[in-house]
């Protein structure tokens, strides 16, 4: 959709077209007319870019989204039971960064162990060294786990890093009903 407005600061004719998606890549365009000519590439804190040129009569900022830095596939069967997992970023800047994971597990042997299909979120601030994740797991006719957490890096340097964090998880739905939730606390480290 194109948008013809006027700018009130300085009476010039604004023309914007909305954000559009395509693939991984997000575009937004502003054009606005003016009587100049230059070419430069910003950035700002957030990690975002954009891309300005200044025509005669017309100047067009092109700003880019990066939706997806890297996925991955992994997939493996082990005593007849195939799992198939699925990671990618789903956005990430200076600031903030967000990744999904999708997963499915089947057991060949055992028909009578449910296909289990699940999915987590996870998101972190990269300044405060926090973090928060949520998952789910559906196990068909035994219901759906459900599990939450939150952690915080209390100390990192190039070899260890300590974390704690708090951790939610229940099960909803299945032949016994909901189960009780399950709180915990932890503190986790990696050498």
């Amino acid at each position: 959709m194109l948008e013809l407005a006027t700018d009130s600061d300085s009476g010039d004719r604004l023309a914007t077209a909305n954000r559009c998606l395509e693939g991984p890549l997000m575009v937004d365009i502003n054009a606005r007319l003016k009587k100049k000519t230059q070419t430069k590439l910003q950035g700002d804190k957030s990690g975002e870019r954009a891309l300005y040129y200044k025509l005669p009569l017309i100047e067009v900022r092109l700003q880019f989204f990066v939706l997806s830095h890297s996925r991955q596939t992994k997939w493996g069967v082990r005593d007849g039971v195939l799992n198939v997992e699925h990671h990618g970023n789903i956005y990430k800047n200076d600031n903030h960064r967000f990744d999904g994971t999708a997963s499915v597990t089947k057991n060949f042997v055992d028909n009578k162990d449910p296909l289990l299909v699940g999915g987590r979120v996870d998101y972190k601030h990269v300044p405060s060294n926090s973090a928060i994740g949520l998952g789910a797991v559906n196990a068909g006719q035994f219901g759906t786990k459900v599990d939450l957490e939150a952690s915080r890096t209390l100390f990192k340097d190039r070899f260890s890093q300590f974390d704690a964090g708090v951790s939610y998880g229940q099960r909803f739905g299945g032949p016994f009903g909901n189960s009780e939730p399950v709180f915990g606390g932890f503190i986790r480290g990696r050498f």
